[in-house]
């Protein structure tokens, strides 16, 4: 019999179990929990507990009040927006210690979510899917992600990248002189330029909060990387990276990135990819997409994050 044990921190071993089980990535640290704190939400840590007393899952879920402008998932409808609810949101997740107890687990957990009356959007881990699992009072609805396998050679992801989208933009940034650079805490003021300059205008993107964020996630390895053309930023890459997994954050291109066909954003990925490769990470995940694109816009995504050669791998979203 499985038990749920709610807490709003983290234990001292959160992410350490995370480590040990090789799964998990940021979304599903207790740093990701802190920083969204940082927007006045609340935090639950659950840990499922099997009934010889051993942690066999956990997940990380941030709460929402429907009051609450600052919060607005899209997938959720603007049918909520401004109703007294409580939605309770988690990326990647949950996370399950032992496979043995995965129907046992996601039964637990949808009655735990029933009982509270939270209105839900949560997402599988790509990497560990469960969510198809007994959904009965929720819905579900296919999303994905394209999974970069970092522990193939350089020379093997180079020749997975599209020749015609992918290598020769890479390759015409660099003649064009564009270069690389990562960012230190220093350079956050240089992104917020870039922010200003992009339609990125949510009103928590000040400086000030980005040094906080910056603060709260560099236990995991936050990251960030900005392009240059003579000296002038044009465009930059956020990302996290634990557990072997990269997540990326925030892309932003700028006009003059567009204009003069500077193709940083490629460069960017590239650089990203490299990076990984040195420091010996598994994964680097595109973040999500709609695996059946309906309209323009999200077949542009599509074709976007598929040239980079990754694996499109489909996931489970689960809503009430």
């Amino acid at each position: 019999m499985i038990t749920i044990i709610e807490s709003s921190e983290a234990d001292n071993c959160w992410n350490q179990r995370l480590l040990d089980s090789k799964l998990g990535q940021s979304y599903q640290t207790k740093e990701f929990g802190l920083s969204k704190k940082l927007l006045n939400g609340e935090t639950l840590f659950l840990k499922f507990i099997s009934s010889n007393g051993s942690i066999v899952g956990q997940l990380l879920v941030m709460l929402y009040s429907g009051v609450n402008k600052k919060f607005s998932l899209k997938k959720l409808g603007k049918k909520f927006l401004n109703k007294n609810y409580v939605f309770a949101r988690w990326v990647h997740g949950p996370i399950i210690f032992d496979l043995n107890y995965k129907n046992e687990i996601i039964l637990k957990f949808q009655e735990y979510l029933k009982s509270k009356k939270f209105k839900v959007w949560g997402s599988d881990y790509p990497l560990q899917l469960t969510l198809s699992q007994n959904t009965k009072n929720f819905s579900t609805e296919q999303w994905a992600t394209f999974l970069i396998n970092l522990n193939n050679s350089k020379e093997t992801l180079w020749n997975n990248l599209e020749k015609h989208s992918a290598r020769k933009n890479i390759e015409r940034s660099r003649k064009r002189n564009v270069i690389v650079k990562q960012m230190s805490r220093s350079d956050l003021s240089v992104y917020y330029e870039l922010i200003q300059q992009s339609k990125k205008t949510e009103p928590e993107l000040t400086l000030s909060f980005l040094e906080k964020q910056w603060d709260v996630l560099q236990p995991i390895n936050f990251i960030g990387f900005i392009a240059y053309k003579n000296n002038i930023p044009v465009g930059a890459i956020r990302a996290s990276s634990f557990n072997g997994y990269i997540n990326e954050f925030s892309v932003i291109r700028t006009v003059k990135d567009t204009m003069d066909k500077l193709y940083s954003q490629d460069l960017l990925k590239w650089n990203i990819i490299e990076w990984g490769l040195k420091n010996h990470f598994s994964y680097y995940d595109l973040s999500g997409v709609n695996p059946y694109p309906n309209n323009s816009k999200e077949e542009g995504i599509f074709r976007y994050k598929q040239k980079w050669g990754g694996n499109l791998i489909k996931y489970n979203i689960l809503t009430s």
